[in-house]
């Protein structure tokens, strides 16, 4: 299962308040998602036990103001980060691995049925779902 969490960064004299593993984390992920429009913003995906999940939202640092957040909140919040682009760059390394930008303009002025542009449609995909598999993977 998977939580979403939307909190500040906050600056003290000494140090950088935002959210961390507090207490019992044993079996929880924590994906943090950074480059975010407001560098004062931190948005995270937990992945685990509910129960665990829970205590670790409620031991954060009162200053930061953690609220959970649905998942289509969190996928607007972090569809520009560091994070999900790195994943778009795989895809798109791993197409360009195999295809031109010339290929690729050549094959999408085929017809739809011709092999070519089918092989070129199924890789894409693959890839894709890859890319796809990767966002899933931090609650994307």
């Amino acid at each position: 299962m998977f939580k979403y969490v939307k909190c500040k960064k906050v600056k003290t004299e000494h140090t950088v308040l935002e959210f961390k593993l507090i207490g019992e984390s044993d079996n929880v992920e924590l994906f943090n998602f950074t480059g975010l429009d407001d560098n004062k913003l931190c948005v995270v995906s937990l992945k685990g036990d509910e129960t665990k999940i829970d205590k670790i939202i409620k031991n954060q640092p009162g200053e930061i103001e953690c609220e959970v957040i649905d998942y289509e909140k969190f996928r607007k919040l972090v569809k520009n980060s560091v994070q999900i682009n790195r994943i778009r760059e795989i895809v798109r390394d791993k197409i360009a691995k195999k295809y031109t930008l010339a290929d690729e303009i050549a094959l999408n002025r085929l017809n739809d049925l011709d092999s070519k542009k089918q092989d070129y449609l199924n890789y894409v995909n693959e890839c894709r779902a890859t890319g796809e598999k990767l966002k899933k993977e931090l609650g994307y």
